[in-house]
């Protein structure tokens, strides 16, 4: 996102023509609600809402994204924009459930090797 009206649009366009260049690619775009979020509920500049358009206008779009795969994740499905999920678009959602206490090991495990560390330096 940027501060000047069209560079963000003229950003995702250039994602796009460089996937296009470089193909066969995948396009991964993390947090995805937060350039794709649900138009209508932004007031003033809507630079959000004219992102999404572009966004939508590159994979519709008139050039073929052959060998391109557009990949997004959100972990807030419920705040994107229903027309981002219609066929051709982003045909397929997959619910990805992290269990807490596989986290919780691994954060233990990592602290556990830093304080053996920490007592081994004194």
């Amino acid at each position: 996102m940027s501060m000047w009206v069209g560079e963000s649009e003229k950003g995702i366009r250039k994602v796009f023509e460089r996937a296009r260049q470089v193909a066969p690619c995948v396009v991964f775009f993390d947090e995805i609600d937060s350039l794709a979020g649900r138009r209508g509920v932004e007031t003033g500049t809507k630079v959000t809402e004219r992102v999404l358009n572009q966004l939508l206008a590159e994979i519709d779009g008139l050039e073929d994204l052959r060998d391109v795969t557009v990949i997004g994740a959100t972990n807030r499905p419920d705040m994107l924009d229903p027309a981002l999920l219609r066929p051709g678009r982003f045909d397929r959602v997959i619910l990805v459930i992290f269990q807490m206490l596989q986290a919780e090991r691994v954060f233990l495990k990592f602290i556990q090797k830093q304080l053996l560390l920490h007592l081994m330096l004194i």
